[in-house]
C-alpha cells in the first residue's frame, strides 16, 4: 500500500458545456445552478432522422439532448506548428486536449521552455473513437496521417512529442472511471520518481451518432438527456462532452518552485467489481472497499470528508447503491463531525464519460477553495430507494457554505466504469502558508506583458484579461509578475503600463479599440529571420554619487537586501552606504 507525501495540483484547464472555458467560468455555472444541457446541434448529426423516443427502435437514438460544446471543429493548428492537412486528419478529441493541456500548463505558470526535455509525464483518458469510424466510411480520404490522427495512444503521445516531455506518456481507458484512474497513475508516477511534473486529464466528444444509439439500446439514456442525480425522477443519464486537465507536482517540489497550490491529492485507490450479478451493474461492496482503501492511502479519517463528488449518473439502480456505499464509509455519524454533502456535476453538464472523473476533481477543487458547495441541479425529491436517515450525508438544493476550522477541508471524488473498474480520489484544501516577508513589488506603474502566436489570438487574450481583471483576487503587481515570469512568450506582443487594475482594463480596451497607443504598445516580428543581438558597453566613468537613490526608493527587491547587508556595518563607513 503506497503512502507518501501529498501531490499538489498547481494548474487546471477545462472546456465544458454552457460556455465554460476555464475553472472560473465553471464555478459560476455551478454556483448559479445552470442546466447546460440542450438539443443536439443541427450540424452534428441528422437529429430528426435518428431520433425515436422508443429505445428499441432499430438504428435510432432515444434522446436528442446532451451537454454539447460549440465549434468542436475549431483548432489553432498554427500554434502547435501543425499543418492544416494533418490537423484535418486528427481526431477533434486530440485537438481539444492539446489546447486545454496548454491552458492548464499556463494556469500553472509553467513555460514551454521549462517543460522541454523535462521528466514530465502525461496520463490522459479517452475511449470513444467516433472520428476513426467516420474516416473509415470514406477510404479514399485515408492518408499517411490518418493513423496517428486517430489512435488513442497518440492523443497523449502527441502532447509529449510537441512539448518534448520525457516522462511516461500513457493513454487510459477504463470507461467512465478513466480520468480518475489517469490521476491515480499520475500520482503514483510522481511518488515513485518516474516524473517530476504530471499532466493528467480526460477528453470526450460526441462526434458520431453510434454511441448514442448503442447506449439507447442498453437502456442507459434519459429521454430528456439530463442526469437527475439522487432524485425520484432518475431515469438514466444524459451524455456530455468536454475536456479537463490537471497539472500536478510533489508538494515539496511545488513549494520550492514557488507554485500556487490549488489543492492536494492526499490519496487514491483503484479496484474492480469482480464477478457480480451483471457485468455492467455496480457493486456496492466493491465501492465500499475502494473508498476505505483510498482513505487509508490518504491517511484521512472518514469523518473528515465534508464533500463527495459522486459518480451520480442519475440511474434508478446506480444512485441508491452508491449512496449506500457512502453511508457505510464516510457517512457514519461521528461526534463533532459536520455533514458530508453530496453532489454531481453531471446534473449540470451531462456525463462526460472519459472526462467525467477529472471534471469532478476540478469541481471539488473549486468547492475546497471557495468553501461552498453548489446546489444539486434537478434535485427536487429524494429517490425513494435512497435513505439518508442515520447518516451525516446531505444533498444541497441551494449554495451551501462549508464552514472551515483548524482542520483542512477534505473531499472525495468517485468514478465507476461500466466494466467494473472503480476509482476514488481524496482531496484536501491547499495548505495555509503564511508569508514570511511582504512581496517585493516595485512602485507603480507596473508592466503587464501579454503575447500570443497570432494577432487574432493576442486580441482574444487581451479580451480575457479585461474580463478577469475586474474580479481578480490577486493584486495587479502579482498578476504582472506572473505574466512576465511564468508564461511562455510568443511573437505577437502587447505591453501595458498601469498603476491599478482599472487603468490596465482601460488601456487593454484602448488596444482592442485600435486607439492610438498611450500607456501601451504592441508589435510583432517584421520578418521570419532570427532577431540579431547588439551589445552596448558604458565604459569607465559612468557612475555618480547618489545614482541608485531612485532605485532604492522605488524597488523593494533592491532596497531590502541592501538594508540587510548594511546593518552589521552600521558603525563603519560602509553603514552609511544606504544613506549616501
Amino acid at each position: 500500500m503506497l503512502r507518501a507525501d501529498p501531490i499538489a495540483i498547481v494548474g487546471m484547464g477545462c472546456r465544458l458545456p454552457g460556455g465554460v472555458v476555464d475553472a472560473e467560468s465553471f464555478w459560476r455555472l455551478l454556483r448559479d445552478g445552470v442546466d447546460a444541457v440542450r438539443e443536439a446541434p443541427q450540424d452534428r448529426w441528422d437529429v430528426a432522422g435518428l431520433f425515436d423516443p422508443d429505445p428499441s427502435a432499430p438504428g435510432k437514438m432515444a434522446t436528442r439532448w446532451g451537454g454539447f460544446l460549440d465549434s468542436i471543429d475549431g483548432f489553432d493548428a498554427a500554434y502547435f506548428g501543425i499543418l492544416p492537412r494533418e490537423a484535418e486528419q486528427m481526431d477533434p478529441q486530440q485537438r481539444l486536449f492539446l489546447e486545454v493541456a496548454i491552458e492548464a500548463i499556463e494556469h500553472a505558470g509553467i513555460t514551454r521552455e521549462q517543460l522541454a526535455g523535462s521528466r514530465t509525464g502525461a496520463f490522459v483518458a479517452s475511449y470513444y473513437n467516433d472520428y476513426a469510424q467516420l474516416q473509415a466510411s470514406d477510404p479514399l480520404g485515408i492518408d499517411s496521417r490518418t493513423l496517428t490522427g486517430t489512435l488513442h495512444s497518440v492523443l497523449v503521445n502527441r502532447l509529449s512529442y510537441l512539448l518534448d516531455l520525457r516522462g511516461p506518456s500513457i493513454s487510459v481507458d477504463t470507461a467512465c472511471s478513466s480520468s480518475l484512474v489517469a490521476i491515480h497513475l499520475a500520482c503514483q508516477s510522481l511518488r515513485h520518481g518516474e516524473c517530476d511534473t504530471a499532466i493528467a486529464g480526460g477528453v470526450s466528444l460526441m462526434v458520431g451518432e453510434t454511441p448514442m444509439i448503442t447506449l439507447s439500446k442498453v437502456g442507459f439514456m434519459a429521454p430528456d438527456g439530463r442526469c437527475k442525480t439522487f432524485d425520484a425522477r432518475a431515469d438514466g443519464f444524459g451524455r456530455g462532452e468536454g475536456c479537463s486537465v490537471l497539472v500536478m507536482k510533489r508538494l515539496a517540489d511545488a513549494l520550492v518552485d514557488g507554485d500556487r497550490v490549488l489543492a492536494l491529492v492526499r490519496g487514491s485507490a483503484v479496484n474492480q467489481d469482480g464477478h457480480s450479478t451483471v457485468l455492467a451493474a455496480p457493486n456496492g461492496l466493491a465501492q465500499q472497499a475502494l473508498i476505505r482503501e483510498a482513505l487509508a492511502n490518504a491517511q484521512v479519517e472518514p469523518w473528515r470528508i465534508g464533500y463527495v463528488e459522486a459518480h451520480g449518473t442519475g440511474t434508478a439502480l446506480g444512485d441508491p447503491i452508491e449512496v449506500e456505499a457512502l453511508a457505510h464509509t464516510v457517512g457514519r455519524p461521528v461526534a463533532g463531525a459536520g455533514p458530508c454533502l453530496l453532489g454531481a456535476a453531471k446534473s449540470s453538464i451531462g456525463h462526460l464519460e472519459a472526462a467525467a472523473g477529472v471534471t469532478g476533481v476540478v469541481k471539488s477543487v473549486l468547492v475546497l477553495r471557495h468553501g461552498e458547495v453548489p446546489p444539486q441541479v434537478h434535485f427536487r425529491s429524494i429517490n425513494p430507494h435512497i435513505s439518508l436517515t442515520g447518516t451525516r450525508l446531505a444533498i444541497p438544493s441551494r449554495p451551501t457554505p462549508w464552514p472551515g476550522d483548524d482542520r483542512a477541508r477534505c473531499a472525495g471524488v468517485s468514478g465507476f466504469g461500466v466494466g467494473g473498474t472503480n476509482a476514488h480520489v481524496v482531496l484536501e484544501e491547499a495548505p495555509r502558508i503564511k508569508a514570511t516577508d511582504p512581496p517585493d513589488w516595485a512602485s507603480p506603474p507596473w508592466l503587464l506583458p501579454l503575447s500570443a502566436r497570432s494577432a487574432a489570438a493576442l486580441r482574444a487574450l487581451a479580451e480575457r484579461w479585461v474580463e478577469s481583471l475586474g474580479s481578480a483576487s490577486q493584486p495587479l503587481p502579482a498578476l504582472c509578475a506572473a505574466a512576465a515570469q511564468r508564461r511562455t512568450h510568443h511573437e505577437h506582443r502587447l505591453a501595458v503600463l498601469a498603476g491599478d487594475a482599472g487603468q490596465a482594463i482601460e488601456r487593454l480596451q484602448a488596444f482592442l479599440g485600435d486607439a492610438p497607443p498611450s500607456g501601451w504598445v504592441a508589435g510583432s516580428p517584421s520578418s521570419a529571420a532570427a532577431p540579431r543581438i547588439a551589445f552596448v558597453f558604458g565604459g569607465q566613468g559612468q557612475q555618480w554619487a547618489g545614482m541608485a537613490t531612485e532605485l532604492l526608493a522605488t524597488e523593494p527587491v533592491f532596497g531590502r537586501p541592501l538594508h540587510r547587508s548594511t546593518v552589521p556595518c552600521s558603525r563603519s563607513s560602509a553603514g552609511r552606504l544606504a544613506k549616501n
